[in-house]
């Protein structure tokens, strides 16, 4: 899969709709976007016809590298819109402790596009897993 990145909240799946101010669509998803808040990771898992004609499959896909991500947040104890779990046991990490006296937030922020390539279809679950574990610990360093 691939991944992309931004620190800034956006809808990285209708960004091409914000840019055009005459796309029919450019009113409704502009204010959608104004009115959802601008906290945690927003993320979500693409998926294009180049990896499987079926659509089952795709649907498999798409479920199975949300799955991976989902679980590699909890294997960190981060809820699914990257905030630290309350009563993680994580608090008496010297990095969250300096995180705590800067004052700044513990949650990832920004927001994550997922997009699953073919090579997924035979991909051990084991090593999707590792490598969505890869991208939250980069996401992580960012803190």
């Amino acid at each position: 899969f691939s991944c992309s990145y931004s620190s800034t909240y956006s809808y990285l799946i209708t960004h091409h709709i914000l840019r055009e101010p005459y796309h029919p669509l450019h009113t409704r998803i502009a204010r959608k976007h104004a009115e959802r808040q601008k906290t945690g990771l927003w993320w979500h898992v693409t998926i294009s016809l180049d990896s499987s004609k079926t659509k089952v499959v795709r649907t498999w896909l798409r479920r199975r590298l949300r799955d991976a991500f989902i679980a590699e947040l909890e294997a960190r104890h981060m809820t699914e819109d990257g905030g630290l779990s309350a009563g993680s046991g994580r608090e008496d990490l010297p990095r969250i402790q300096e995180l705590l006296q800067t004052g700044k937030s513990l949650s990832l922020k920004g927001s994550v596009k997922l997009h699953a390539q073919s090579p997924l279809v035979a991909a051990k679950f084991v090593d999707v897993r590792k490598e969505t574990g890869q991208v939250i610990d980069a996401l992580l360093k960012g803190l």
